[in-house]
């Protein structure tokens, strides 16, 4: 018996089976198909699934074309190997698309992340952290670039990427408990470019720096992300942050600065 194919949508739409990757049908079918895996274990109805293909701005029959590219989407699957035409299901007026867990990299991130988050509310730091790092390496980028309508890219796939961003906050928060103050600058650094209004990964890179001894690195990052955060969004930085500012100009020991709370 062969092994279920395994679908990734942190990233761009891949699908993996035994023999390679599969070759996805495109066009709508492709979208149709990211949406779907994108709402796992979910009977979407055929209102709210034509809303998320099409915007609003769809044929003149939304329903009928859904159930035309509903079909051909089982037939694509099926004849590239990605599961029999059942895989993809209807009922009660809704549609969704029949995986097990370790079928699509999105329920083994939740998994993990579920898992990391069971140890460090037990204490356990570096469990916690090691299935926070396994979690976030099946990203490969933001989820599903380039598909579904703009309500697609903010209501499911924004959705998404916030869970991504708590996990990495969490991460953040156990490797600056454990000590590598130094091995996270740079990843650090990298979130804050990816992420610059995001307070809390500027939180931590100042915090991270400061730890790591280098002090007026850390007095700049606060500037760059004040500066930011007043200029472009009209806004003072959070009283967490204000406070570690206000820590590393006192000259507080810098291994006691900042607990993240």
């Amino acid at each position: 018996m062969h092994a279920k194919p395994v679908f990734r949508i942190l990233g761009p739409l891949e699908a993996q089976a035994e023999s390679g990757p599969l070759r996805l049908p495109a066009g709508k079918q492709r979208t149709l198909l990211g949406v779907l895996l994108a709402n796992p274990h979910r009977a979407l109805p055929a209102d709210e699934l034509a809303s998320l293909l099409w915007n609003g701005d769809g044929p003149h029959n939304p329903r009928a074309a859904l159930y035309t590219h509903l079909t051909r989407l089982r037939q694509s699957l099926h004849r590239c190997g990605a599961g029999a035409a059942g895989i993809v299901r209807g009922s009660g007026g809704g549609y969704s698309i029949a995986l097990v867990a370790d079928q699509l990299d999105l329920l083994v991130f939740r998994d993990k992340a579920e898992r990391a988050r069971r140890v460090l509310d037990g204490g356990d730091l570096e469990s916690g952290a090691a299935w926070l790092r396994e979690a976030l390496s099946l990203w490969r980028g933001p989820v599903l670039p380039g598909l579904g309508s703009d309500r697609f890219r903010s209501a499911v796939a924004g959705r998404i990427e916030e869970e991504r961003i708590r996990a990495l906050d969490r991460y953040n928060e156990a490797a600056l408990a454990l000590g590598r103050h130094g091995d996270l600058v740079a990843e650090l650094r990298s979130l804050t470019r990816e992420y610059p209004y995001h307070e809390r990964f500027w939180q931590h890179l100042v915090l991270a720096l400061y730890r790591s001894g280098r002090r007026v690195e850390a007095l700049d990052a606060y500037r760059e992300v004040a500066t930011r955060l007043r200029t472009d969004m009209g806004m003072d930085p959070s009283p967490e942050l204000e406070e570690l500012h206000m820590t590393i100009l006192r000259g507080a020991p810098s291994e006691t600065a900042g607990r993240i709370r």
